[in-house]
């Protein structure tokens, strides 16, 4: 199916998200739970936001499942962020929304603003790439570590020695 969405094939696209929705939405229940007061960013609104940005260019350019779902959560990310800068830019009463941490990079780092995050996340992008992308795909897409390092062609020893550096990087650049 992912041939013929990378062929650009509509109905092949929508069978892809149909399949993978549930999971979708889980990731995103997990993005949004504590983190954004606004009812007009739901789970739902989240994922089908997000699908529109994958396939903006008309077709589905992913090689795999994991591939998919790292875009997937690329964009929820871009999306969580463009609502915060345009809620931070509103006249009246625009602030940053807050996120709370899962686990996955620690509870030091619950109440953390998405705006400061994605500062963070951009200047860990610039100094370590492959930091960066491992903080997309554990928190972001959820991924596993030994699927996180299978995407990569990383050792688990290799990804769990970057996923510390950015973990602290981050508790750096975003602590009071």
């Amino acid at each position: 199916m992912l041939e013929q969405c990378r062929a650009g094939d509509r109905a092949a696209q929508e069978a892809v998200f149909s399949r993978l929705y549930p999971e979708l939405r889980s990731i995103a229940v997990s993005k949004l739970f504590g983190a954004v007061n606004d009812p007009l960013v739901t789970p739902t609104v989240l994922v089908h936001e997000a699908y529109l940005r994958l396939v903006a260019g008309e077709r589905l350019d992913v090689v795999s499942r994991r591939h998919f779902f790292a875009s997937a959560a690329k964009a929820m990310r871009h999306i969580l962020i463009d609502h915060a800068r345009r809620a931070a830019a509103e006249k009246r009463g625009g602030r940053d929304h807050r996120v709370t941490w899962t686990e996955g990079l620690g509870a030091e780092f619950a109440g953390v603003a998405w705006l400061d995050l994605d500062r963070a996340l951009g200047e860990l992008a610039a100094l370590d790439p492959r930091a960066h992308h491992i903080v997309e795909l554990r928190y972001f897409a959820g991924l596993r570590v030994e699927e996180t390092a299978e995407l990569l062609e990383i050792s688990t020893s290799t990804l769990h020695r970057d996923w510390q550096r950015a973990r602290a990087f981050l508790h750096t650049r975003m602590s009071p």
